[in-house]
């Protein structure tokens, strides 16, 4: 019985020195982002000051998410109409976009997730969403996930109309897709060794002509565009911005191609 009891604990010994001889966990990889919205992006448009993430987000996310926004805004050009339309509606039309990085915490499950999960969890109505490949300056394809939102007030009951576009980079991949985020960061534990921070980037176009309540943005008035236009908007200002933002050439993989 005494020999049995020292085999037992010669093996558990043995078991528990094999440890020490396991590789070390990598450390986690960053994403490919600079993680600091610029002031200016090129085309024209001029950023607004930082702000916060919404208290919907913060409940959802992870405590260690961290979070960067800013508004952007482009002046439109026009004749005498335009102008005395600026003078007498109190502010200088432009085109406003609103854009944002998500960048995950140690856990990327609860930090990054399909942005739908956020726009439902703050009232917003999301049509069937769809997928835009937008060609870059750099000859890269970016695969941007589209969603056509809408959202009444309930104080006032008008309904307001916006797009957003979002898309995951990874420590060396873009990808519009949350389901194919998840087997890129899958296959990169197991089959490469290393975690990964994700981050996504959200860009949002306003429909309706609409007044900012965000104080660098006093005297600037959205003015009201189509799907179309709004598509056209952000293709423009992703030409500038991404190259800003996204360490194009740390990727090597970009699944819209």
């Amino acid at each position: 019985m005494i020999k049995r009891l020292m085999i037992v604990q010669v093996v558990l010994l043995a078991g528990l020195s094999l440890v020490f001889l396991l590789p070390q966990t990598p450390p986690m990889r960053e994403a490919a982002l600079r993680a600091e919205l610029p002031t200016w992006v090129g085309g024209g448009w001029e950023g607004g000051s930082d702000l916060e993430a919404s208290k919907e987000e913060r409940e959802i996310l992870a405590k260690d998410t961290e979070f960067f926004r800013r508004s952007y805004f482009r002046p439109v050009g026009g004749g005498l109409e335009t102008l005395l339309l600026d003078e007498t509606q109190g502010g200088r039309m432009s085109d406003v976009v609103s854009a944002g990085i998500v960048l995950s915490g140690k856990d990327p499950s609860n930090s990054i997730h399909a942005l739908e999960r956020c726009l439902t969890a703050q009232g917003f109505n999301i049509a069937e969403p769809t997928t835009m490949l937008v060609k870059l300056k750099s000859g890269h394809v970016l695969p941007v996930r589209r969603l056509f939102c809408t959202r009444v007030d309930p104080a006032t009951r008008v309904m307001a109309r916006s797009i957003a576009y979002y898309w995951f980079v990874g420590h060396d991949a873009v990808t519009g897709n949350h389901v194919v985020r998840g087997i890129k960061d899958f296959s990169d534990r197991m089959l490469r060794g290393y975690d990964q921070r994700w981050g996504y980037i959200t860009v949002t176009a306003y429909l309706d002509g609409v007044r900012f309540g965000d104080d660098s943005l006093v005297g600037v008035r959205q003015r009201p565009v189509t799907p179309e236009q709004a598509d056209r908007t952000v293709e423009e200002f992703l030409g500038d911005f991404v190259p800003e933002v996204v360490m194009t050439e740390q990727i090597a993989t970009w699944y819209g191609e």
